[in-house]
C-alpha cells in the first residue's frame, strides 16, 4: 500500500509544481508569450512519443516475461537513436518555427531543449518500472516540473524577462536529459552484469514494429488537447492558444494523479494479469478501476465547473477571463477522460493496443475536423467543444474495445470454476 501512496503523493506534488510554473509564466509574461510557450510544448508532446518508439513499454514487457537481457539490449541501442532523432527534429523545429510565427528565433532554439527531454521520459519510466523502483520513479516524476518551476522562479528573482526564463528552462531540460541517460546506462550495466553472457543483439525491425502501436497510441492519446493549442495558435493567434492552455492546465494537473497510479503502479501488474492463465485478475480489475476513477472524477469535474471563474481569475488575473469561460465547459470533459483512462489501461495486449490505436485514430480525425470547423466560428470555445466531443467518443470506443477483449475471458471463466 505504501508504494502507490508514494507515487500518488509524488504525482500530486508534480501537478502542483507544474501548475505553479504555468501560472507564473502566464501571469509574468502575458498571454501571447504564454501562448508561444504552450504551442511549442504541445508540438513536442505530439512528437516525443513517436521518437521514443514505445521503448519503455518494450523493456517492461520483456521484464515481465523474464527476458530482461533483451530489454537491456534494446535500451542500449534505442536510447542513442532516440536522442539523435530528437536532436534532428529539434533542428528542423528551429528552422521552421520563425517561418510560422513572428517571434525571436532565439526563443525557438531555447525551447527546442524540451524535445529530447520529453522523448526520453517514457523510456526512463519503463526502466524504473521494470525493476519496481517506485521511489526512484516518484523522484523522476518530480524532476521535470521541478526544474521548470525553478527556472521561472530564477527568472522572476533576477528580473530576466521571457528570454532569460527560456535560458533557465533550457538548462533544466538538459538536466533532465542527463539524468535519463545516467539511469538508462545504470540499468544496462546492472542487467549485463547479471547475465551469464553478453546482452543479446536486438532485432531493430521487429522492435520498431512491436513498439510502434505503443508510440502511436501515446501520440493519439494527447492529440485531442495538444492539437487544439496548435490549431488555435495558427487559426486564432497565440493569445487564444494561451487562454485555452490556461484553462486546460487545471485538467492536465488533475489527470496526473490517476494517470500516475495506473501508468506507474498498475501498468506492470496489468501486463502480468494478461499473462496469467484465465485472466481472472483482469476481470476483477476493470470495475475497480472504473469505480475509482469516477469517485475521483465526478466531484472534481463539478468543483471545477462551479469554481472556474474565481479559480482562474485569482491565479491568472483578469486578463484570462476567456480561460475561465473555457474551464466551465472543459470540466465536463474530465468525466469522459477518467472513464477512458480506467478502460484504456487494460488495453495492453497486442490485440488490445491495435484496438486502441484504431479508436484513437478515429477520435483524432474527429478532433481535428471539429477544430477546423469550430475555431474560426467560436474561437477558444470552439476548441473546448471539440475536446468535449472527442473525449466522449474516446471513452465510448475504449469501452467497446475492452468489451471485445474481455468477451473470451468471460466465456472461459465459468468452465474454469466448474472444472478446476
Amino acid at each position: 500500500m505504501i508504494r502507490p501512496l508514494v507515487l500518488l503523493a509524488a504525482s500530486g506534488l508534480a501537478a502542483l509544481m507544474a501548475l505553479a510554473a504555468t501560472v507564473l509564466v502566464a501571469r509574468t509574461f502575458g498571454a501571447a508569450a504564454f501562448g508561444f510557450y504552450a504551442t511549442c510544448l504541445a508540438a513536442f508532446a505530439l512528437l516525443a512519443p513517436l521518437l521514443s518508439m514505445g521503448l519503455g513499454k518494450l523493456v517492461l514487457r520483456r521484464q515481465v516475461r523474464d527476458c530482461s537481457g533483451e530489454g537491456a539490449g534494446l535500451l542500449r541501442v534505442g536510447i542513442p537513436l532516440i536522442l539523435l532523432a530528437a536532436l534532428g527534429m529539434a533542428a528542423l523545429f528551429v528552422g521552421l518555427g520563425p517561418v510560422l510565427f513572428a517571434v525571436e528565433p532565439l526563443w525557438f532554439l531555447l525551447m527546442a531543449a524540451a524535445l529530447p527531454s520529453l522523448a526520453l521520459q517514457e523510456p526512463t519510466k519503463g526502466v524504473l518500472q521494470a525493476h519496481r523502483r517506485d521511489l526512484a520513479l516518484a523522484g523522476w516524476q518530480l524532476l521535470q516540473p521541478g526544474v521548470r518551476l525553478a527556472a521561472v522562479l530564477a527568472a522572476l528573482a533576477g528580473a530576466w524577462g521571457f528570454s532569460g526564463y527560456l535560458v533557465a528552462f533550457a538548462v533544466g531540460e538538459w538536466t533532465s536529459v542527463a539524468v535519463a541517460l545516467l539511469l538508462a546506462t545504470a540499468f544496462v550495466r546492472r542487467t549485463a552484469a547479471s547475465q551469464a553472457g553478453a546482452l543479446p543483439r536486438p532485432r531493430l525491425r521487429g522492435a520498431l514494429a512491436e513498439g510502434a502501436p505503443f508510440a502511436l497510441s501515446a501520440v493519439l492519446y494527447t492529440v485531442y488537447y495538444q492539437s487544439d493549442i496548435i490549431m488555435l495558435s495558427l487559426l486564432a493567434g497565440l493569445e487564444a492558444a494561451g487562454q485555452y492552455k490556461a484553462a486546460f492546465v487545471f485538467l492536465a494537473g488533475a489527470y496526473l494523479l490517476p494517470s500516475a497510479f495506473f501508468q506507474s503502479y498498475w501498468l506492470p501488474r496489468v501486463f502480468g494479469w494478461w499473462e496469467e492463465a484465465g485472466g481472472a485478475s483482469v476481470l476483477r480489475g476493470v470495475p475497480l478501476a472504473l469505480a475509482g476513477c469516477l469517485a475521483f472524477g465526478v466531484p472534481l469535474a463539478l468543483g471545477l465547473h462551479l469554481a472556474a471563474e474565481p479559480l482562474v481569475t485569482t491565479l491568472y488575473g483578469p486578463d484570462y477571463a476567456e480561460a475561465a469561460r473555457a474551464l466551465r465547459l472543459l470540466a465536463l470533459a474530465a468525466l469522459f477522460h477518467f472513464t477512458a483512462m480506467a478502460l484504456g489501461v487494460f488495453l495492453v495486449t497486442e490485440r488490445g493496443v491495435r484496438f486502441k490505436v484504431w479508436a484513437q485514430m478515429l477520435c483524432a480525425g474527429v478532433n481535428i475536423g471539429a477544430n477546423l470547423w469550430l475555431i474560426p466560428v467560436m474561437g477558444v470555445q470552439g476548441a473546448v467543444v471539440a475536446t468535449l466531443l472527442t473525449e466522449a467518443l474516446l471513452a465510448t470506443t475504449y469501452g467497446l474495445a475492452l468489451w471485445a477483449a474481455l468477451r473470451p475471458l468471460n466465456k472461459r471463466m465459468p468452465k474454469r470454476h466448474t472444472n478446476p
